[in-house]
């Protein structure tokens, strides 16, 4: 799991998504994250970061928007693992 720092406006984590937050940052979203006890916790409500936190993120199933909110100076190369498998999917038939 890399660390990212938000850059681009607060940040929305979706429900699944995976994160690695400090204790600090633990004390005002515990109600909304599932620890799975390796240090790592699941977002079981919708949660926000604020522009300068830092925090790990597994990067698979968040959207390009998303990731583009976070520096990309921290784990490029999971942005760009994250936009391969994007593009890697077969695109939906147009009607």
């Amino acid at each position: 799991m890399d660390q990212f720092r938000v850059t681009g406006g607060p940040i929305r984590l979706p429900i699944g998504a995976v994160v690695a937050i400090t204790p600090e940052q633990l004390l005002i979203r515990e109600h909304r994250l599932e620890d799975l006890e390796d240090g790592t916790y699941r977002v079981v409500e919708p949660v926000e970061f604020k522009v300068g936190e830092t925090l790990g993120i597994e990067y698979q199933g968040l959207s390009k928007a998303l990731l583009d909110q976070i520096d990309p100076g921290l784990g490029q190369a999971v942005k760009r693992q994250a936009k391969a498998a994007t593009a890697d999917k077969p695109k939906a038939k147009g009607k």
